[in-house]
């Protein structure tokens, strides 16, 4: 027959069981928790990697465009630049069919062609510095001496203002 002792020991491996097998449960709900968790952040990192994917492969296509629309800019520039040169390495000096003085014409005035003699401006710039000297003279004398100093030159400017001799 059956003790009473061997009820109690089989009574407290029950309960061992039953602990364990709680445990278990509480593990497996854990890990599958766990388990939902990984893929949710898999499944998110895979849409992301698909994203950065696809966006890749957009901006891909944008620079190959881009580069394709810079070659189409290029082109032409580069045409008409090679043509400029062209035509300015062969543009010759002065056109056979226009008169020496048309092409002196044309040019702009902003060089002089030759400097002022030195002794006109020696004569504009002691009147412009001795103004007392001419007004000390009598007055016919000290407008032909003006005049003759100042003979294909401007008038000299009033006092304060700046003289151009050149």
């Amino acid at each position: 027959m059956i003790s009473v002792e061997q009820v109690h020991r089989l009574e407290t491996r029950i309960e061992r069981v039953l602990r364990m097998l709680a445990e278990l449960r509480d593990e497996k709900a854990s890990l599958t928790t766990e388990l939902q968790a990984a893929n949710a952040s898999l499944e998110e990192s895979a849409r992301k990697l698909e994203e950065s994917e696809r966006a890749r492969r957009v901006t891909e296509e944008k620079l190959r465009q881009f580069r394709t629309n810079q070659a189409e800019i290029e082109e032409p520039l580069n045409r008409m630049l090679h043509q400029l040169d062209e035509f300015e390495g062969e543009q010759p000096e002065a056109p056979p069919d226009l008169p020496a003085a048309a092409d002196d014409a044309a040019e702009p005035e902003s060089e002089p062609e030759s400097e002022p003699e030195p002794a006109a401006v020696q004569a504009v710039t002691a009147a412009a510095e001795t103004p007392t000297a001419a007004s000390a003279a009598p007055a016919g004398e000290a407008d032909a001496a003006e005049a003759e100093a100042n003979a294909g030159e401007p008038p000299p400017k009033q006092e304060g203002e700046e003289l151009d001799i050149f």
